[in-house]
């Protein structure tokens, strides 16, 4: 069974760029319209969050907020439990979202407490106005919203939109603002996803790893077009992906293996999964590495490297 370390690890480079994107284009451009779209959109924000809030707790908790770069783009992530409902929790972050308040580091812990009368009375409940996506069911729910949007008069949004529009840069329409909550024991357990200043969405919906890089020394397939690069600020866990066109992946995962061992790393185990991917674990000093080699829909074969320390 996948560990939920390694469940994580691959949530992210999977989920976290695609849940942003299509969440971002929908808030800013208001694609909402379409039943299907809003759905499919519903759906990959509800994917992001459940395996973040089902990780170990001390893994992120300990560390506090931990900020992943995403293709050369950076991403703060956090996890943990609250004592209050998990309707509770949803609400307030939205008002927070509606407020311009998003999605602060500092006060997630307190989501879903009470708030003053007086600042009660001041809030009302979002809607698309405020640019804030927001869903739930008998399981689980999330809120999502680009801060600083609310209520913006249409000179002023079309100014913060064609600023976007010149940089590609989400930060000139504000921050991306994200939690997910779901009912766990009497209480409720949450992730939480933002953005803090540059953010490139451009980069995120690209097929190529533009803003990335390699894992540090670790040598990449011969003649691989890199497709996603992930990596933790905190130096745990680093993740990369590349396509390799015009070989076969025996010939791919043994020149690869070759090149790993001439870096210094010693092979500890191989295995196939009953999906037919190969799996290869290499471990040079105090880090661990998994290479995974598939076959890609492209006819490519896919190679996916897991770096990270114990």
């Amino acid at each position: 069974m996948r560990s939920a370390r390694t469940k994580l690890r691959e949530l992210l480079p999977r989920v976290v760029r695609l849940a942003i994107y299509v969440a971002v284009v929908c808030l800013v451009f208001g694609a909402l319209w379409a039943r299907s779209t809003r759905a499919r959109v519903d759906g990959a924000l509800l994917s992001l969050g459940e395996p973040l809030s089902r990780s170990p707790r001390g893994a992120m908790q300990r560390r506090g907020a931990r900020v992943f770069v995403i293709g050369g783009e950076r991403v703060s992530v956090a996890t943990g439990l609250s004592p209050r409902d998990r309707d509770a929790v949803l609400d307030a972050f939205a008002l927070r979202c509606a407020s311009d308040e998003g999605a602060l580091p500092a006060s997630l812990g307190q989501l879903g407490e009470p708030r003053p009368a007086a600042r009660e009375a001041s809030m009302r409940e979002p809607s698309m106005r405020d640019a804030v996506l927001t869903a739930r069911d008998a399981q689980h729910g999330y809120v999502a919203c680009i801060a600083g949007l609310a209520r913006l008069a249409p000179d002023a949004l079309s100014a913060r939109l064609r600023a976007y529009s010149r940089t590609g840069d989400l930060a000139a329409l504000g921050d991306f603002r994200y939690l997910y909550a779901r009912t766990e024991g009497s209480g409720t357990s949450w992730a939480a996803v933002w953005t803090d200043g540059p953010f490139r969405l451009a980069r995120l919906a690209s097929p190529n790893d533009e803003g990335g890089a390699d894992l540090p020394s670790v040598p990449a397939p011969a003649r691989a077009r890199r497709t996603l690069s992930v990596a933790s600020e905190d130096g745990f866990d680093r993740f990369a992906s590349y396509l390799v066109a015009n070989r076969s992946r025996a010939l791919v995962r043994s020149q690869h293996e070759s090149a790993l061992i001439r870096a210094g790393y010693t092979r500890l185990a191989s295995a196939r999964t009953r999906s037919g991917d190969d799996v290869v674990s290499y471990a040079r000093g105090a880090r661990f590495l998994s290479a995974v080699y598939r076959e890609a829909a492209s006819g490519e074969v896919s190679v996916v490297l897991f770096d990270a320390l114990p």
